[in-house]
């Protein structure tokens, strides 16, 4: 391991986990020192116990808090996904509408014989009177079964003028 990777790594470690690390390090030194110094292992043992025990409950303490906030943001981002995926429906229900509308708009220019380019309300209102006059009911009183296909069509014909005024 070079100099550039042990550094990356350094980097990469909490400062509270650095300083714990630390700690460690300067107590396991000193109970190294006066192991040296005195000659006494039990005396060693015992410095070290004494010191670095609170010091690894800290440390453990800390990783388990770490662990429950990587546990909570990982819930989060569940939920976030979950809200994702709601507005990704929502989404394809607008479009659904929007095409089903943009279908129904085609249909009603079909209906009274015209374009886009040439849809404004002059030819709308010229293309509805021509349509109203054609199927008007009254115009076969006698035939009963014409009369009702007449009055369907002229209801398909007044929703058409009512939605396509709507869009101009």
């Amino acid at each position: 391991m070079n100099i550039k990777e042990l550094l990356k790594k350094l980097k990469q470690i909490k400062k509270s986990d650095l300083i714990l690390i630390t700690g460690m390090l300067i107590i396991l030194i000193n109970s190294f020192i006066s192991l040296f110094i005195h000659r006494n292992l039990t005396l060693f043992i015992t410095t070290f116990l004494i010191f670095i025990t609170p010091l690894w409950f800290l440390y453990s303490l800390n990783k388990q808090i770490e662990n429950i906030n990587k546990r909570s943001s990982r819930i989060y981002t569940e939920e976030e996904r979950t809200f994702n995926s709601y507005q990704d429906y929502l989404n394809e229900q607008k479009k659904h509408l929007k095409i089903e509308e943009d279908n129904k708009f085609n249909n009603y220019l079909k209906l009274f014989s015209l374009t886009e380019l040439t849809f404004n309300k002059k030819n709308l209102k010229k293309e509805y009177k021509l349509l109203a006059h054609k199927y008007h009911p009254d115009k076969c009183q006698s035939n009963k079964e014409l009369e009702k296909s007449y009055i369907k069509s002229m209801q398909k014909i007044n929703e058409g003028y009512q939605f396509l005024l709507s869009r101009l």
